[in-house]
């Protein structure tokens, strides 16, 4: 298994004016630390969800529909501090009106316990 979880996702986006989602979902419970920013089209970053320790999962608002986030990235950043050994997966879910349109992921680590991996989720909206 790899030491870190790097995924990149090409995310089809629905024709809507509903807000778009994220939170990420884990196979097991451990201790996760994450930021998310958006990266428009300019290569402007906007901060969304400030760096903390979550309880997976949350629901975050991205703060634009997805008409609007046509063309920009999401990049999901953080850290898993592992409680305990062995395997864990970890996805990042992309919500709009409460009904699941997408998935990055799951990634896989084989943690040992004490140790931290980092992950990196970048969604590409299209």
């Amino acid at each position: 298994m790899p030491d870190n979880i790097d995924l990149t996702c090409t995310i089809p986006l629905p024709d809507s004016a509903h807000h778009v989602f994220v939170q990420l979902e884990e196979t097991r419970p451990e201790r996760v630390e994450y930021r998310i920013n958006l990266r428009d089209p300019d290569n402007n970053v906007i901060h969304v969800v400030p760096q903390n320790f979550y309880d997976i999962p949350v629901p975050h608002d991205l703060g634009r529909s997805t008409n609007a986030l046509r063309g920009y990235k999401m990049i999901c950043v953080g850290e898993v501090k592992f409680a305990v050994s062995g395997p864990w997966q970890l996805r990042c879910e992309l919500r709009v009106n409460d009904s699941l349109v997408s998935t990055c992921g799951p990634g896989a680590l084989n943690g040992i316990q004490g140790t931290v991996k980092m992950f990196r989720f970048t969604c590409i909206f299209v």
